[in-house]
């Protein structure tokens, strides 16, 4: 959460080098922790996702990264959709990432 949670402070203070680094790091750890405990971090490991999806998109401007973390966000937050109304919140802005990317690339 601390790595997830300075990828932010970074990104708001446009250290966005730092950020990327920092939710790279972030997504590291939180990928080992969702293969043994899926239930308890495969949401978190969803925000580290979108984090680095929006990242991607507002900031680093890199489409391909932006859609591959989008999608892999979108596909964990859907799991939980139904019972979990953080992850139906959070999955419609992946969503949003998603439907954004594909868009630019059919223009």
């Amino acid at each position: 959460m601390t790595l997830n949670n300075l990828a932010v402070l970074q990104s708001d203070k446009n250290e966005f080098e730092n950020a990327e680094n920092s939710y790279l790091e972030a997504l590291e750890i939180r990928e080992k922790f969702a293969k043994i405990i899926p239930e308890a971090f495969e949401i978190p490991l969803a925000d580290t996702y979108l984090c680095l999806s929006n990242l991607y998109r507002y900031n680093i401007i890199n489409s391909t990264l932006s859609l591959e973390n989008a999608e892999k966000a979108y596909q964990i937050y859907y799991k939980y959709q139904e019972n979990v109304p953080y992850a139906k919140k959070w999955g419609k802005v992946a969503l949003d990432n998603i439907k954004y990317w594909k868009n630019i690339e059919e223009d």
